[in-house]
């Protein structure tokens, strides 16, 4: 797990400096895995035929490795068309944006849509589910009329409106 962190730290310091934000502007959001984490790998075991309607992470990001049985989806919002991106082979992962990300960088990346089709086997996926750490003030880092946003909330707080908005028991 630790290299997936260490993946993900990295990852959150190029988007950062792709919007020209101080050095560990997003990185200091993130939970040190030395202590307790929300922070984990999930394993997760869709049944031949099984699937998971779509939906967004609430992390900052999600590494999901290539499983050997495609069905990861995720939503294309240039064409508006689902793409699995593990039909390219058995070797790389999918990094999607979560919903705090999101909200942290004020839409300037939006959250990944994603799905897990059926397939005719067994499917197991074990993604890396990065949180934010649950008293960090996530920082409205955007381009827009900052007069407008809402003051700032810690990602607990967060995650908990964000799933009182939601219909569905899906989200990560």
């Amino acid at each position: 797990m630790g290299k997936l962190h260490s993946l993900g730290l990295l990852l959150l310091e190029a988007i950062g400096k792709e919007f020209a934000l101080p050095k560990d502007a997003l990185t200091a959001l993130a939970e040190n895995t030395e202590g307790p984490s929300s922070s984990m790998l999930s394993l997760f075991e869709y049944a031949a035929a099984g699937a998971c309607p779509e939906h967004v992470d609430y992390t900052l990001l999600t590494i999901a490795p290539f499983a050997q049985v495609p069905g990861l989806q995720v939503l294309d919002l240039d064409t508006f068309e689902w793409v699995c991106p593990e039909a390219a082979g058995t070797n790389g992962a999918v990094v999607m944006a979560g919903e705090t990300l999101e909200f942290a960088l004020g839409g300037r990346i939006a959250a990944t849509t994603h799905r897990v089709n059926g397939s005719a086997d067994t499917r197991r996926s074990c993604p890396y589910l990065m949180h934010a750490r649950k008293d960090a003030y996530l920082p409205r880092f955007t381009d827009r009329n900052e007069d407008r946003l809402p003051p700032p909330i810690t990602a607990d707080a967060f995650v908990k409106l964000s799933q009182s908005r939601k219909e569905s028991a899906v989200y990560s």
